[in-house]
């Protein structure tokens, strides 16, 4: 079963990615595809969402990878209610 976590939008950058506060812990979200957009949600550290926060280049190249490769990332992925 999936978890449904409420969030909070922290920081964004249009069309490129999204940073939201849960109860659980940080969450990017990062809309990816061509053809048909799709988006995922990942967990974050907050180490890692600090350091983003700080330093957007960080996120920027995270949310990069995401794109890239979805795949390698849907162990992580986490669904949003916002």
């Amino acid at each position: 079963m999936e978890k449904i976590l409420t969030a909070e939008l922290v920081l964004e950058m249009p069309f490129s990615y999204q940073l939201f506060l849960t109860s659980n812990g940080y969450v990017l979200s990062v809309p990816y595809g061509s053809s048909a957009i799709a988006e995922m949600n990942i967990g974050i550290s907050d180490e890692d969402a600090q350091s983003g926060i700080s330093d957007q280049e960080r996120l920027e190249l995270l949310a990069n990878g995401i794109r890239q490769n979805p795949q390698a990332f849907t162990e992580f992925q986490v669904k949003l209610e916002r």
